[in-house]
């Protein structure tokens, strides 16, 4: 738990700088989403009317960085030149085209002077800005790709010579049964401001929304993961090296908010993908092999929502979100938010993270309101405390009478040099506690130095016949450390036995009656008598001429795992068709489920036509 401020927190709106002023606040708990020890603010600047969007880079070629923040109110970017110092100059405008949203920083056109690329959504493409060398940009140069509703820009070189470009999700509305059709437009450079004409990857009835660049397979060429948001998931496009993508590798599991950031977060060497309610672990092969909820906890969806950076010199990969630092604990895990003091408008929309002031650590700046906030590392950073984490229990297959255990196993993602605790509770989900489970609340103690401890709940056995069941332990309340993941699933098998019905295809003979013979079986064997029900039923075939209706019922003794059902059938000259009819099992005891409840009598015409 860190017990000094991690960063002094500006706020940039006036003229001119003023003085610092410090007033320093305590820290007491160690629950998750922390409020971290900071400083008041002290200066202020605009940042435009509800800007959506900050990237720190140097625009005025003076080695010191700068922000600059999408005003889509006033169609222009705002750029606030840096003092080198943490301290920020007036911001200036320069014209953006209609509603800029999303933003995008390259030198496009080799002059040495970094560019601006912006969209907006419902245009038909991307405003580029050359830059002027001195905070300001020439009028947008208008760069058209195919479809009507353009959602988000984003830089990376696609070809590999050196040079920055672009890739641009769009979409034409009302593809197929109201779904958009999406498409990702990669621009290449020139070299000369100008680009090639759009290379096009279409994702027929799947809309797009925002996009990332990140090499997502390994190969040394860019690739791009897109939002799409009519199916609340992510799509990984890889790139080619020469400008093209070449072909969808995977969709991301259900999600809730867009991807914002893409990197080797985990330290494992492939690349990852944060998504706003967690986190999707790559594969190395532009795939994903887990989805973790709720890790590392991010705030919102979409580019600019976080930035990535070791803030605390540990040698990971950290998380700044707009409202606070996520920091890597170990394992693949981050501890829970350890929020600004303090914190910034709730309605913070994008976050930078950047070295201002020259000290080596990296500080913060986030787009909130109609101001922007600097937030300075202090580099008191304590350290992190482990996450803490519950698996699924292993299925339980329930007895007839008395209880079983389901155990949980809980994990630290490193030791703590304290004692870690956390409340638990056991929840429904389709078992119902004090019949299917004993419901349990308590707190788990993991020692200090120690790693794992485990949760146990009795399952109740019955004789009641019944579907799989599923409940959970839910975490709560954890004491140094983090919770991570914070529910458990235990599934319930029952163990009465499967009744199930094969089906009989046979010639009908030409004279006389043929039987068929069904056989109906137990799935395993029971210690008590099993019953069920069944009856025939037409399909093509009619009771009577066909074949003999019959209904009843067969019981198993205890011990017996098969039993027969005879239906007697018609033979005939008749031409005609193949028929059938039905053998239905219904009404089993109350200690048995049906698995397969039709059997088919499939009557083969052996009549010449």
């Amino acid at each position: 738990m860190a017990t000094a401020s991690n960063f002094h927190r500006s706020k940039l709106r006036g003229r001119r700088s003023q003085q610092w002023s410090a007033v320093g606040r305590a820290c007491w708990e160690v629950l998750e989403d922390r409020r971290l020890l900071s400083f008041a603010p002290a200066v202020d600047y605009a940042g435009g009317t509800n800007p959506q969007e900050i990237v720190a880079a140097d625009f005025n070629n003076d080695g010191q960085l700068d922000l600059v923040v999408a005003n889509p109110t006033a169609n222009s970017v705002n750029v606030m030149l840096g003092n080198g110092n943490g301290t920020f100059q007036s911001p200036v405008a320069s014209a953006a085209g209609a509603n800029p949203r999303s933003i995008a920083v390259g030198d496009f056109n080799a002059d040495g002077k970094l560019d601006l690329a912006a969209v907006s959504g419902g245009s038909s493409g991307v405003n580029v800005m050359f830059g002027n060398g001195d905070g300001t940009f020439a009028p947008p140069d208008h760069v058209a790709v195919g479809a009507d509703d353009t959602r988000s820009v984003a830089t990376g070189d696609f070809n590999n010579d050196g040079t920055m470009d672009l890739v641009v999700t769009s979409n034409q509305p009302l593809y197929y049964n109201g779904y958009a059709q999406g498409q990702f437009d990669v621009l290449l450079a020139i070299g000369d401001g100008s680009f090639a004409a759009p290379k096009t990857f279409a994702t027929m009835d799947r809309g797009l929304g925002s996009v990332v660049v990140a090499d997502m397979n390994g190969d040394g060429n860019r690739d791009v993961v897109a939002e799409l948001p009519d199916y609340s998931e992510v799509i990984v496009v890889l790139g080619d090296g020469q400008g093209n993508l070449r072909g969808q590798a995977t969709n991301g599991w259900a999600l809730s908010y867009a991807p914002s950031a893409a990197a080797d977060l985990t330290g494992d060497g492939k690349a990852d993908v944060i998504v706003g309610d967690g986190l999707l672990r790559g594969n190395g092969a532009g795939g994903f092999v887990s989805y973790f909820p709720e890790q590392p906890h991010t705030a919102g969806g979409g580019p600019g929502t976080v930035a990535l950076g070791d803030f605390d010199h540990d040698g990971h990969l950290d998380i700044a979100r707009t409202d606070g630092i996520v920091r890597y604990t170990g394992n693949g895990t981050f501890s829970g938010a350890e929020l600004y003091d303090p914190a910034p408008d709730p309605g913070a929309a994008a976050v930078a993270a950047r070295d201002f002031n020259g000290d080596g650590w990296l500080d913060v700046a986030t787009a909130n309101g109609n101001t922007v906030s600097v937030l300075l590392n202090d580099r008191t950073w304590g350290v992190a405390p482990p996450t803490v984490s519950i698996g699924n229990a292993a299925a339980i297959t329930e007895g007839d009478t008395g209880t079983l255990n389901a155990t949980f196993t809980v994990t630290l993602s490193k030791p703590s040099a304290a004692a870690v605790t956390v409340n638990y509770t056991t929840m429904d989900i389709d078992a119902r506690a004090g019949s299917d489970y004993v419901a349990g609340t308590g707190t788990l103690t993991i020692p200090a130095g120690q790693t794992s401890g485990t949760i146990t709940v009795a399952v109740v056995g019955d004789r009641i016949a019944e579907s799989r069941e599923t409940f959970s332990v839910q975490l709560t309340s954890a004491t140094n450390a983090t919770i991570s993941n914070a529910w458990g699933n235990s599934e319930i098998i029952d163990n009465e036995p499967r009744i199930s019905i094969n089906n009989v295809s046979k010639s009908e003979g030409n004279r006389g009656t043929t039987t068929f013979t069904f056989t109906v079986k137990l799935a395993n064997a029971y210690d008590q008598a099993v019953t069920v029900n069944y009856a025939t039923a037409n399909g093509t075939a009619t009771a009577g001429s066909d074949y003999l209706a019959n209904s009843g019922s067969i019981t198993f003794a205890p011990g017996e795992t098969v039993k027969t059902i005879t239906i007697v059938v018609n033979g005939d000259r008749n031409k005609e068709a193949n028929e059938t009819f039905f053998v239905d099992l219904f009404g089993p005891s109350s200690n048995a489920v049906i698995g397969v409840a039709r059997g088919t009598g499939t009557i083969f015409n052996d009549d010449k036509r």
